[in-house]
C-alpha cells in the first residue's frame, strides 16, 4: 500500500512534532515526522508522499527525505488541494491510503477508490509519536462532566434503595 498524508494534519497528532511546528521550524518537524512514519512502514515499494502546506522560507527542506517524497503546496493553493489533485489524477487510486482528517479530503479519496485512514487512527494503526496505541484511543474519549457524574450517583442511589 502507498500513502499520501496530509503533513500538518498529521503532525499537530505527534506532541514532538507539533512543538516543532508551532516554533516555525517546519524543516525539522518535517524530518521528525517522516522519521516517525518511515521507522514504521518500512515495506519495500511501499510509496509515501507527505504534502506540506507552503515551503517555510529561510530553511532548507529537500523533496525527499529517508525515501519519503515531500511536496509543497504555493500559496494561496493548500495541501488538501493537491492531495485531492493526486488522488484524481493517480493510475491506480485503489493503490493508496490517503492520510487527512479532512473530509473532503476523505471524501474525494474514496470516491476515487482509494482507502482513507484519519491523521490519529493512522498514529494509532502504526504507533507513531511516541504513544501506544491505546493511548491515542483513550485521549479521543470525551471527558465526564460533573453533571454526568451526578445524574449516574443518582441513579445508582435509587437503584440501591429499591434493592433494600
Amino acid at each position: 500500500m502507498n500513502y499520501i498524508i496530509d503533513a500538518f494534519n498529521l503532525g499537530y497528532k505527534i506532541p514532538a512534532v507539533a512543538r516543532l511546528i508551532r516554533s516555525g521550524e517546519i524543516a525539522r518537524a518535517i524530518d521528525l515526522l517522516v522519521h516517525n512514519i518511515r521507522g514504521q512502514l518500512r515495506g519495500r515499494g511501499t510509496r509515501i508522499i507527505l504534502v506540506v502546506d507552503g515551503r517555510p522560507r529561510g530553511q532548507h527542506v529537500p523533496s525527499m527525505i529517508n525515501g519519503v517524497e515531500i511536496r509543497y503546496s504555493r500559496p494561496p493553493q493548500k495541501a488538501d488541494h493537491l492531495i485531492q489533485e493526486f488522488i484524481r489524477g493517480v493510475s491506480r487510486p485503489d493503490t493508496w491510503t490517503v492520510v487527512s482528517a479532512d473530509h473532503e479530503i476523505q471524501n474525494t479519496a474514496r470516491d476515487q477508490g482509494a482507502a482513507v485512514q484519519s491523521s490519529v487512527g493512522f498514529k494509532a494503526a502504526v504507533s507513531i509519536g511516541g504513544k501506544k496505541k491505546g493511548a491515542d484511543v483513550a485521549a479521543e474519549k470525551p471527558s465526564v462532566a460533573n453533571v454526568d457524574v451526578e445524574y449516574w450517583k443518582k441513579l445508582f442511589e435509587a437503584a440501591d434503595d429499591e434493592s433494600e
